[in-house]
Protein backbone atom coordinates (compact mmCIF):
# COMPACT_ATOMS: atom_id res chain seq x y z
CA UNK A 1 0.00 0.00 0.00
CA UNK A 2 1.25 3.60 -0.99
CA UNK A 3 1.72 5.97 2.01
CA UNK A 4 0.51 9.92 0.63
CA UNK A 5 2.47 12.57 2.14
CA UNK A 6 0.74 16.02 2.26
CA UNK A 7 3.09 18.87 2.32
CA UNK A 8 1.84 22.31 4.11
CA UNK A 9 1.36 25.27 1.31
CA UNK A 10 -1.13 28.04 1.52
CA UNK A 11 -3.99 26.22 -0.44
CA UNK A 12 -4.00 23.94 2.94
CA UNK A 13 -3.60 26.61 5.60
CA UNK A 14 -6.87 27.04 7.35
CA UNK A 15 -8.72 30.44 6.99
CA UNK A 16 -9.53 32.27 10.17
CA UNK A 17 -11.37 35.41 10.36
CA UNK A 18 -9.60 37.40 13.52
CA UNK A 19 -11.68 40.35 14.99
CA UNK A 20 -9.04 42.81 15.78
CA UNK A 21 -10.70 44.22 18.31
CA UNK A 22 -10.52 41.32 20.76
CA UNK A 23 -6.36 41.84 20.05
CA UNK A 24 -4.14 43.83 21.97
CA UNK A 25 -4.19 47.35 20.06
CA UNK A 26 -0.38 47.28 19.92
CA UNK A 27 -0.23 43.63 18.22
CA UNK A 28 -2.38 44.64 15.84
CA UNK A 29 -0.57 47.92 14.48
CA UNK A 30 2.75 45.66 14.86
CA UNK A 31 1.20 43.42 12.54
CA UNK A 32 -0.35 45.68 9.89
CA UNK A 33 3.40 47.36 9.77
CA UNK A 34 4.50 44.35 9.11
CA UNK A 35 2.36 42.91 7.02
CA UNK A 36 1.73 46.10 4.76
CA UNK A 37 5.90 46.40 4.86
CA UNK A 38 6.31 42.80 3.38
CA UNK A 39 3.55 43.34 0.69
CA UNK A 40 5.17 46.21 -0.71
CA UNK A 41 8.44 44.67 -0.51
CA UNK A 42 6.99 41.06 -2.23
CA UNK A 43 8.34 39.39 1.06
CA UNK A 44 6.32 36.50 2.33
CA UNK A 45 6.08 36.42 5.78
CA UNK A 46 4.29 34.67 8.84
CA UNK A 47 3.43 35.06 12.56
CA UNK A 48 4.72 32.69 14.97
CA UNK A 49 5.55 31.77 18.62
CA UNK A 50 3.26 32.44 21.16
CA UNK A 51 1.70 35.60 19.45
CA UNK A 52 0.66 33.40 16.57
CA UNK A 53 -1.09 31.56 18.87
CA UNK A 54 -2.78 33.77 20.86
CA UNK A 55 -4.20 35.58 17.33
CA UNK A 56 -6.03 32.39 16.88
CA UNK A 57 -7.34 31.49 20.74
CA UNK A 58 -8.17 35.35 21.51
CA UNK A 59 -8.99 36.92 17.69
CA UNK A 60 -10.93 34.00 16.28
CA UNK A 61 -12.19 31.94 19.32
CA UNK A 62 -12.38 34.79 22.01
CA UNK A 63 -10.29 32.79 24.67
CA UNK A 64 -8.41 33.97 26.82
CA UNK A 65 -4.91 32.97 26.28
CA UNK A 66 -2.85 33.88 29.27
CA UNK A 67 0.07 35.06 27.63
CA UNK A 68 3.16 35.64 29.44
CA UNK A 69 5.19 37.23 26.89
CA UNK A 70 5.07 40.47 24.95
CA UNK A 71 7.21 39.88 21.99
CA UNK A 72 6.37 38.92 18.23
CA UNK A 73 7.42 36.22 16.14
CA UNK A 74 7.69 36.17 12.43
CA UNK A 75 9.67 34.25 9.57
CA UNK A 76 10.21 36.19 6.43
CA UNK A 77 11.26 34.03 3.14
CA UNK A 78 14.43 36.16 1.49
CA UNK A 79 16.12 35.10 -1.60
CA UNK A 80 19.45 35.10 0.56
Amino acid sequence: MRRRVFYMNERLLPIFVVSPDRLDRATVEVVRVIHFTAVRQGVKYFLCGATARDVILSGVFGLAPGRATVDLDFGFAVKS
